[in-house]
């Protein structure tokens, strides 16, 4: 686990071809810059954002999210979320991105 901030970490996992990306804490402005840098920089064949530990998102983390998805897809390379609950299920589905959950 990589500390970032004193609330926010990151864990990246990799296992033939696959990165898993498991957030910890707050994703906001704070973080939102690295946290797509990470996500575009460890682009394998699939790239999947596990937002379990994820206590609250913000626009900036979501742009950073949406960034990193665009970047990946157009490398060719697949992109998935799963995991999102409480606040966080809920700002994906009022902003209209649950679409982006994969279960």
């Amino acid at each position: 686990v990589r500390p970032m901030s004193s609330d926010f970490a990151f864990e990246v996992v990799h296992d033939d071809g696959l990165h898993v990306i498991t957030l910890h804490g707050d994703l906001d402005l704070a973080n939102a810059r690295r946290v797509r840098d990470v996500l575009v920089d460890v682009a394998g064949s699939t790239v999947v954002v596990d937002l379990a530990d994820l206590g609250f998102l913000d626009s900036s983390g979501i742009a950073a999210l949406l960034g990193a998805r665009s970047r990946i897809l157009a490398s060719g390379n697949q992109f998935q979320v799963r995991g999102a609950r409480g606040i966080v299920r809920r700002v994906l589905e009022v902003t209209g991105l649950a679409h982006l959950l994969t279960e």
